[in-house]
């Protein structure tokens, strides 16, 4: 299991200078097995009074199915 956590966003323009709008996400990765992996993640942000994102994600490795080029 591995647990991630971001910080970042983009600035705009207020009253002529420049201000940050802070992002933040906090999620969880699990493997759960050599190909399969299972993410969820809340953007945090918005829970602070607008409105809450979350999302989950099922992706799979594809190295294994794919053949090399040759």
């Amino acid at each position: 299991m591995a647990l991630e956590a971001g910080v970042g966003g983009p600035a705009v323009r207020l009253e002529g200078a420049p201000v940050p709008l802070p992002l933040s996400t906090l999620g969880a990765s699990y493997g759960l097995n050599g190909r399969w992996d299972l993410h969820a993640h809340a953007h945090l942000t918005p829970l602070l009074g607008v409105a809450g994102a979350t999302w989950l994600a099922l992706d799979q490795d594809v190295v294994d199915i794919v053949p090399p080029f040759s």
